[in-house]
């Protein structure tokens, strides 16, 4: 099966919540698997969540660009913003140091997100950051 999402949601933690309704339906009705639906939700919520925390120094009013692909070549996720410039790729974040719970803060989410899909890559277009994703 196959499918495609596009939605947007405003910079607040609440809409971030909200809109993970629509990756769990999309994953339903596009039949991915188990697997590939949940690393779709967490690598989504990872990703925004970050974007609404740090990207507007707490400005609201702005959105953010969701595209969720499902074809031939894989299942994708675009995300896209117009914060400040912040490459989740190279990023270089900390190194765990001891129990996980105790470093589930400060870039684990994304260092775990980066090990667990295919590919990340990301690119500032016109102002915008621009985060493609193949789980």
């Amino acid at each position: 099966m196959s499918g495609k999402l596009e939605f947007n949601f405003r910079n607040t933690m609440e809409d971030v919540a909200a809109s993970g309704e629509f990756l769990r339906r999309f994953s339903e009705e596009s039949g991915l698997s188990e697997r590939q639906g949940y690393l779709l939700f967490l690598t989504y919520e990872e990703l925004a969540t970050n974007i609404v925390k740090y990207a507007f120094d707490g400005e609201s009013g702005h959105r953010i660009k969701v595209l969720a692909e499902h074809n031939g070549r894989g299942v994708f996720l675009t995300l896209m913003d117009d914060g400040r410039p912040f490459d989740p790729v190279t990023a270089v974040l900390p190194e765990p140091d001891g129990d996980l719970a105790e470093c589930a803060s400060g870039g684990m989410g994304l260092r775990m997100i980066r090990e667990m899909v295919r590919s990340m890559r990301y690119v500032r277009e016109n102002a915008w950051n621009v985060v493609r994703v193949q789980i």
